[in-house]
């Protein structure tokens, strides 16, 4: 295997270019859109150089070969998150109350930049995997020539400097890793079939005055890309389940619960569960799914491996503007290394026999005191409109559901010296316990030690997410577990979904990514 290797370093030592999202709201466009890449070859390849009809059809058959390839893996530079700065109004408001500015790009300074960590210049470096067949020589001296010829990507300030070359094998490079993956939380423009042919068409045809251009990217196409940004234990097996009445009306919402609620909402879908996992027909192998699905190896006697964790999901949405209602539970298949060949089968056979699985005794909808019968239905987490929010990534997460603390810790009454502990003293010292047994829980879920140590934990009883609950609202008879509603804050983004916590199997201990 070869491959075609496009390396960018920008000289000014940081990268201004934006895409605009659906919403019409900008983003920052790193790493660069490999789209973004396309055109600007196309680009450096005509203008400016004088070419015979011949020539130029040479030209867009080198560029036609290069849209053929597959979505290339990229190698970006990290960012300093702390150095990235915000938008700030690049032209007077005469009422600024009735905008909102961050929805109005036009009126912002081009102040969004990607800095490097290191302080060295940006690189990115794409690698197009490509068949063992050798492209042809003219084509590569095209691209080539073409790249060579780049002198700026991004907006007028980000001056690059832009090679190309072909390698069997990429070397090992210290810069973060983005790969095309479904999950992805960065959606960037890759050429397609076609995209040199709609830049060709754009750029001949005849604007009329007081129109505009078609936009260049409506030839290519949108890639969902992650990159290898420390994370949290992932689920090897997710699905998302909402409840509906059973009467066959297909207009009808989805049912909806409070804080309070969620817990019954939760049992409801374990009792399914247990019920499905007792059936030895369902399993080849009987013990490992009751293992992985009711979270106990033996009767009465938990496992210490991972599971299935059943995560009643409230409502949010980018802008934190969201009811906080739970209207989905996620179920999130979770298993150790040894055991991911088997486990995920075992996880799939659950989601379809639960998928349009109707129930009608013991539901969590009652009227008149009898349980109306209830539809659950699955859906992909890829389409969804509420997990995106809780897989994003983030240098600071907050809980809307609280953390659930039941290891015991001792909080001392006296000095060494014998002094006796004020009310304040104790109070401090039994926040150190939390935040020494969250550090150790961080470290449980997968994160590197190095950022479960540097992290900055802050803890309270009030919700740090508009619309989530106090952890009052939490706690039921009996409950002697700490509950508390907890900040944390890292020294590098990390991508979720994060749970955390004693009672992370049961829905407690739920993060969402927060500016």
């Amino acid at each position: 295997m070869s491959h075609l290797i496009i390396q960018l370093c920008f000289i000014a030592h940081s990268y201004t270019g934006i895409r605009i999202l659906d919403d019409r709201t900008e983003e920052l466009d790193w790493p660069p859109s490999p789209g973004r890449v396309h055109e600007a070859l196309l680009s450096a390849a005509l203008l400016g150089v004088l070419r015979t009809d011949t020539e130029r059809e040479g030209v867009f058959a080198a560029f036609r070969w290069l849209e053929e390839l597959p979505a290339p893996e990229i190698w970006a530079s990290a960012q300093d998150e702390e150095l990235r700065t915000k938008p700030r109004v690049a032209i007077p408001q005469n009422n600024p109350k009735k905008s909102n500015l961050d929805t109005k790009p036009a009126l912002l300074a081009p102040t969004r930049k990607a800095v490097s960590v290191t302080g060295e210049a940006l690189e990115v470096h794409y690698h197009w995997l490509f068949s063992t067949t050798t492209p042809p020589s003219k084509y590569l001296e095209i691209l080539t020539d073409a790249a060579a010829r780049i002198s700026y990507l991004g907006r007028a300030e980000d001056r690059a400097e832009v090679s190309l070359h072909i390698a069997d094998s990429p070397a090992s490079l210290p810069l973060v890793r983005w790969q095309p993956n479904p999950g992805g939380d960065a959606l960037l423009w890759i050429s397609k079939r076609g995209t040199t042919s709609g830049l060709k068409e754009r750029h001949a045809a005849v604007v009329p005055p007081r129109e505009t251009r078609k936009p260049a990217q409506r030839w290519m196409r949108r890639v969902a890309y992650a990159d290898d940004a420390p994370r949290a234990l992932q689920p090897i097996a997710t699905a998302i389940f909402q409840i509906f009445p059973a009467d066959d009306d297909p207009d009808a919402p989805a049912l909806a619960c409070d804080a309070e609620g969620s817990g019954r909402w939760r049992e409801f879908f374990r009792q399914q569960i247990v019920q499905l996992a007792s059936d030895s027909d369902n399993w080849d192998d009987n013990a490992l799914a009751e293992e992985l699905l009711t979270g106990y190896a033996a009767p009465g006697q938990r496992t210490k491996h991972p599971h299935l964790a059943i995560v009643p999901l409230p409502t949010i949405n980018r802008a934190r503007t969201a009811d906080g209602r739970v209207r989905r539970i996620a179920l999130l298949g979770y298993a150790a290394p040894e055991v991911i060949a088997q486990a995920v089968p075992i996880y799939e056979t659950l989601f379809k026999a639960l998928d349009d699985l109707i129930v009608s005794k013991e539901t969590p909808l009652r009227r008149h005191d009898k349980d109306v019968p209830v539809r659950l239905v699955r859906t992909s987490p890829f389409i969804d409109k509420v997990w995106p929010s809780y897989t994003g990534r983030s240098r600071v997460w907050c809980s809307v559901t609280p953390v659930a603390i039941t290891r015991g810790f001792k909080i001392p009454k006296f000095h060494p010296d014998g002094r006796k502990l004020s009310a304040n003293e104790r109070h401090h010292r039994k926040l150190s316990e939390w935040e020494k047994l969250l550090r150790d829980s961080l470290r449980h879920i997968g994160l590197p030690p190095e950022l479960a140590i540097t992290s900055t934990i802050e803890c309270t009883a009030t919700p740090l997410v508009p619309k989530s609950s106090r952890v009052e609202n939490y706690r039921t008879s009996g409950e002697k577990s700490v509950l508390i509603h907890v900040r944390l804050e890292f020294p590098a983004s990390i991508r979720g979904p994060m749970i955390l916590g004693d009672r992370r199997y049961m829905g407690l201990g739920l993060f969402v990514p927060t500016e």
